[in-house]
């Protein structure tokens, strides 16, 4: 229960600040901490399956999630612009 708590945290901070880096370090750090805390590798499993779950959510919804993994993947397709325009190669 509480890696779902931690998981909608990060999702709300995702969604609607657009920060995709805060809202990964939240909730790797809690599931870390947890994990440290109790010995329970069953909290890294439960991470590791809702992250999975949350990219992939992510990942179809959001444009602005395909833009900073495109970016990501290949950086010097926009080298000398804003970063968030991705050139396709015609």
């Amino acid at each position: 229960m509480p890696v779902l708590v931690a998981w909608g945290v990060a999702l709300v901070v995702m969604i609607f600040q657009r920060d995709l880096g805060s809202a990964l370090l939240f909730f790797v750090l809690f599931v870390v901490m947890l994990w440290v805390a109790t010995g329970r590798v069953a909290y890294l499993v439960a991470g590791g399956g809702l992250f999975a779950l949350g990219a992939w959510f992510s990942w179809t919804r959001f444009d602005h999630v395909q833009t900073r993994v495109q970016i990501w993947l290949d950086p010097w397709a926009d080298a000398s612009g804003s970063g968030y325009q991705i050139v396709q190669a015609a």
